[in-house]
């Protein structure tokens, strides 16, 4: 099926970005720009029709149960985690119909994508053009619980760059409010570790080796971990043939990122964390190139894209960010167009 709507939206923010540059607006780093952006996104997000996400059923039926029942009733009845059950039964008191639900949740979920690059970015429209093409965006439509957890992890960012002990303290308890709403927000619990790390070519070399030791060897030891704390997944063993695109581009971005320009401090400030998480990503996306079910704890990891990537060109002559952004967006367009006719994720658009 023939899925335009995602084109045109694209086209025509960029369309929209250009005309901003024409006014005069700096796109890299206006934030009403920004704000302008996200909200577009929100809308298209908050009036799709019920459809539009390859899970909405579920959730429509949840949000239902969520207006009838009490919370005990949807806590012993329901898998979702307490959170979302629990913001599900508040948002059902004040709107009686879904169409509001989606509404709230997409601008829920939207708020931690704006605050995260209007504060990490050196280039809005590159980071935008990425959380689109990349295929962030449209999960937006499907995995609401996961989505908000990253929205609130996202905004816990700076509190995890703050030095003090309070902030570190605070950033944890931020983590374990996001896995309220998806378990797998835990996973940012590692982060913190990055800030006693000091990353070098030869000890990221050196972990790209091991990763490859853990491809070649990655199917026994997924399915033992996923029969010892899995069991309910075993099904999914073995679904190798998934997920090289992916792990190809995360190989890609690091020997970008790390090796080839030497003009991007991997080791500061915020950089490290992102580089932090973009090494994670590696081995997590080989363990999905097994278990689909990994890619979850992939996406986490590779929010980390959509500021390390514009923020590595922009630190580039302007003479090579002169032929080198053209390729870019025009490369990320056609992968995106490619996504679209491949991707099962992609739904014809229709509003409530």
């Amino acid at each position: 099926m023939i899925v335009l709507e995602y084109i045109i939206l694209l086209l025509s923010l960029t369309l929209l970005s250009l005309i901003f540059k024409i006014c005069g607006v700096n796109i890299k780093n206006n934030r009403q720009y920004l704000l302008t952006i996200i909200i577009i996104l929100t809308l298209f997000l908050g009036l799709r029709g019920p459809k539009v996400g390859l899970d909405m059923i579920n959730y429509y039926k949840f949000f239902v149960a969520a207006k009838n029942s009490t919370i005990e009733y949807l806590y012993f009845h329901y898998d979702f985690e307490l959170g979302f059950k629990m913001l599900t039964k508040f948002i059902s008191f004040i709107f009686y119909d879904f169409r509001f639900y989606v509404f709230v949740i997409s601008i829920l979920s939207m708020i931690g994508i704006y605050n995260f690059i209007k504060n990490y970015s050196r280039n809005y429209f590159a980071s935008i053009f990425l959380f689109i093409t990349f295929n962030y965006f449209i999960y937006y439509t499907c995995t609401l619980r996961q989505c908000l957890a990253i929205s609130i992890l996202l905004c816990a960012f700076p509190l995890l760059l703050a030095k003090d002990k309070k902030s570190l303290l605070w950033y944890i308890a931020t983590v374990m409010i996001a896995s309220l709403f998806h378990k797998t927000a835990l996973v940012f619990l590692i982060l913190p570790v990055f800030k006693h790390i000091k990353f070098t070519t030869n000890k990221i070399f050196r972990f790209m080796s091991l990763c490859i030791v853990l491809f070649i060897i990655k199917n026994p030891i997924l399915n033992i971990i996923t029969e010892l704390i899995y069991s309910q997944y075993l099904d999914y063993r073995d679904t190798s043939g998934s997920g090289y695109t992916m792990l190809l581009l995360i190989f890609l971005i690091i020997v970008g990122v790390c090796f080839i320009n030497k003009k991007f401090d991997i080791n500061k400030n915020e950089n490290k964390y992102f580089v932090g998480m973009l090494l994670l990503a590696l081995p997590f996306q080989i363990l999905s190139t097994t278990q689909g079910l990994v890619a979850r704890i992939v996406l986490y990891f590779t929010y980390s894209f959509i500021i390390l990537v514009p923020n590595n060109l922009e630190v580039l002559d302007s003479k090579y960010r002169k032929f080198i952004y053209p390729m870019f967006y025009i490369s990320l367009f056609l992968f995106y167009v490619y996504q679209i006719f491949t991707n099962s994720v992609y739904v014809g658009y229709t509003f409530f």
